[in-house]
This record gives C-alpha cells, sequence and structure tokens, in this order.
C-alpha cells in the first residue's frame, strides 16, 4: 500500500514538473 502510494506521489510530481515546464513555453499549451 506504502509502496502504491509513493508510486502516485512520483508520478503527480513528474505531471506537476512537466506542466512546470510547459507553462514556461508559451508554444506547449495543455489546455
Amino acid at each position: 500500500m506504502k509502496g502504491k502510494f509513493n508510486h502516485e506521489c512520483e508520478r503527480n510530481s513528474r505531471v506537476v514538473s512537466d506542466f512546470a515546464s510547459a507553462s514556461e513555453r508559451p508554444s506547449a499549451r495543455l489546455f
């Protein structure tokens, strides 16, 4: 259970970092 939770946190942090890097580039819009 804890391992799954850590995996979810890792995946969420990766999504957040990708969103931050995309927000820095106006050409790469997510919305």
